[in-house]
């Protein structure tokens, strides 16, 4: 097993077996030291706990059953490099350590019939006399009515270790590393730069476990984290974001390199994703972006291996994001002069073009349907349940409060399935309630994380309408915006580049004003937030802001499929009607689509 967590040739004992049942929560604490069996069940249940290796159950109605339900995935299972499949259920224990099944090829009606090959768990004696354990019958071959006819069977399946993963692929060489480590000898100080080239060491030795090996890379990393919090983010040196991705890297592939059954229990596994990811949101993308390809391979390792059991511990969620449309009489704005939004559907670029020199915000219909994120009958349609399959593993940024300008609004790092768990599992209702927290995975640049869910959304080609003369090369940016219902970005404007909000499932209602309404939105005057209004749009203090019931603005309701185009320098209040997914798209445009702001008094 792997030696970072358990001993590798220590085998538990029969107190530390029902002990784990009962910290499982299968078993009462007064289970412990008592004398009574468990089953195959019970002992899936164990290993999980022990081990953090999920084992597939298969249950079979009868003995007579047995070849009918279950040889074909034997055979599947033990030529995949399967281990023992453990049977347990109405009957004694036996373990099944390979099958021989008839080729249906040759039809010749004198065929063997299906065989398996059984070990007896309760042999007890020498270890290495195979020449006894065979006469005495403890393990040999047995035909289909070694099953008792009327008796039930439960076979637990272990994983098998998929040594030929493309995870060791991807394994850097050391030469590339070496080569890494001297291109930052002119910016990193000497005594750094020992530290990291003893990493590199003891990467290549793999002498030292998993544990000892994050111990000696703990002190550099710390010093490095100083560095890349030094500052504004955009001035930290690169060389800085190098160093950070080459040691989370190497911590990541040690633990999976160094032990050759690492990859059958999901905890490496994800102890690697995590620091994969973690070189991916503060490191800088080396080595031909290898952590995001490393990442992207552990997580599908997680799924494709432990698949049967994770499904059968994650629950099946109520999608939180259908609810009934909401019309715009549901929203009282007082007498403020707020006008609806115009809705078009599909326009061409020519027409866009056009919308956009009128400068105000508009909803764009039927854009989208066709994106593999919006289509119902694709296995790639975004949902909380496939965003937990394709992606629940993964470490992303939380912002903590209903919105960014408020005292008690922090960030956490957690993963998507953490994120799930505690915010998207709640009712909405309970959401409303002034004292409950939101959690919201908000302005993200996800799909440079997790490109595969990037391959679900299709950038616009409505971000190629620029304005400018000249044919120019334009960059999209794009942020991902997922949580629960009431969820707000206040009111806000995102400087001179024009933006498309596209929904991609659930409902926000949006307020916004164009950029001759600036004094009427009252602005922080905060350097930091002076993008930022002091007014809650949606209930404004009068008193402290009486412009503001005089702004000239428009609101309406972002369904499914359907984007907002923002203009650029657009004041704009959103708030999630629903748990909802959207994604957002800034490019830049030319002078003439960005409008003055107003002279102060």
């Amino acid at each position: 097993m792997w030696q970072g967590e358990i001993p590798a040739q220590r085998l538990p004992s029969i107190t530390d077996i029902q002990s784990s049942l009962s910290r499982a929560g299968d078993k009462p604490k007064s289970f412990v030291g008592s004398r009574q069996w468990i089953g195959s069940l019970e002992l899936s249940f164990c290993i999980d706990e022990m081990y953090g290796i999920q084992c597939r159950l298969l249950p079979v109605a009868q003995g007579s059953q047995m070849t009918s339900t279950a040889a074909a995935i034997l055979s599947q299972h033990f030529a995949s490099g399967g281990g023992p499949v453990m049977v347990g259920g109405g009957q004694l224990a036996h373990t099944i350590i390979g099958v021989q099944v008839p080729d249906t090829s040759i039809h010749d009606l004198k065929s063997s019939p299906t065989r398996y090959l059984i070990l007896d768990p309760h042999y007890t004696g020498p270890m290495g006399n195979l020449k006894q354990i065979l006469d005495k019958g403890w393990c040999g071959w047995k035909d289909e009515s070694f099953w008792k006819t009327t008796v039930h069977y439960n076979l637990c399946f272990l994983p098998p270790i998929n040594t030929s993963s493309k995870l060791f692929d991807l394994v850097p060489t050391t030469e590339s590393l070496q080569k890494l480590l001297t291109s930052l000898q002119k910016d990193i100080e000497n005594g750094v730069l020992d530290d990291l080239n003893q990493m590199l060491t003891h990467f290549t030795a793999k002498v030292i476990s998993p544990g000892e090996f994050q111990h000696v890379s703990e002190y550099v990393l710390e010093y490095i984290w100083e560095k890349l919090h030094s500052g504004h983010w955009k001035n930290v040196h690169h060389c800085w974001r190098i160093a950070y991705a080459f040691i989370r890297i190497l911590r990541g592939l040690y633990v999976l390199v160094h032990e050759s059954d690492a990859l059958s229990s999901h905890i490496p596994l994800k102890l690697a994703l995590v620091e994969f990811d973690y070189s991916l949101l503060l490191g800088y993308p080396i080595l031909d972006s290898l952590a995001t390809r490393l990442a992207s391979a552990t997580h599908e390792l997680i799924e494709d291996v432990h698949s049967e059991g994770l499904k059968a511990k994650r629950p099946k969620l109520d999608d939180p994001m259908d609810i009934s449309p909401v019309g715009l009489d549901a929203f009282d704005l007082g007498s403020r002069p707020i006008f609806s939004l115009q809705r078009i559907d599909r326009p061409s670029l020519e027409r866009f073009f056009q919308l956009m020199v009128l400068g105000k915000p508009f909803i764009v219909t039927g854009a989208m349907e066709f994106w593999p994120a919006c289509l119902s009958s694709s296995d790639r349609r975004w949902s909380v349940e496939s965003w937990q399959r394709r992606a629940g593993n993964r470490t992303v940024p939380i912002e903590i409060g209903s919105r960014y300008t408020d005292e008690n609004w922090g960030q956490e790092l957690m993963t998507i399935n953490e994120f799930v768990d505690r915010y998207m599992t709640i009712p909405i209702e309970s959401n409303e309630g002034e004292n409950r927290q939101l959690g919201y995975l908000a302005q993200h640049q996800l799909f440079l994380q997790i490109p595969e869910l990037g391959e679900d959304v299709f950038t616009p080609d409505y971000c190629m309408v620029t304005g400018k003369e000249e044919c120019v090369e334009v960059t999209v940016d794009s942020n991902v915006w997922f949580g629960p219902a009431g969820t707000v970005s206040p009111l806000h404007h995102d400087s001179d580049r024009s933006n498309l909000l596209a929904q991609v499932r659930g409902c926000k209602y949006v307020i916004l004003y164009t950029a001759d309404q600036t004094t009427a939105v009252y602005p922080h005057t905060d350097q930091m937030l002076c993008n930022t209004s002091q007014v809650d749009a949606e209930h404004p203090d009068l008193l402290r802001f009486p412009d503001f019931n005089d702004a000239k603005g428009f609101h309406g309701v972002l369904g499914p499929c359907e984007m907002l185009y923002i203009p650029p320098r657009c004041w704009h209040y959103i708030r999630a009607l629903s748990a909802s997914m959207s994604v957002n798209f800034w490019w830049d445009v030319s002078d003439e689509f960005i409008p003055p702001w107003p002279v102060s008094n």
